[in-house]
């Protein structure tokens, strides 16, 4: 099993591999919280848009 991991091949594959879970687990939260912040901001806007 090899990982790329910052365009290098890499054979550590423990190493590697919690590495990747720990960017995996970053950008899955990021991505919730976008979608969060979206849907926020829609609400807010359709909100604004109802109100005179």
């Amino acid at each position: 099993m090899v990982f790329f991991h910052g365009g290098t091949l890499c054979g550590k594959v423990a190493h590697c591999s919690r590495k990747g879970r720990l960017k995996a687990r970053l950008r899955r939260s990021f991505a919730i919280g976008k979608a969060v912040f979206q849907a926020a901001s829609n609400a807010i806007f359709v909100h604004r848009k109802e109100s005179p």
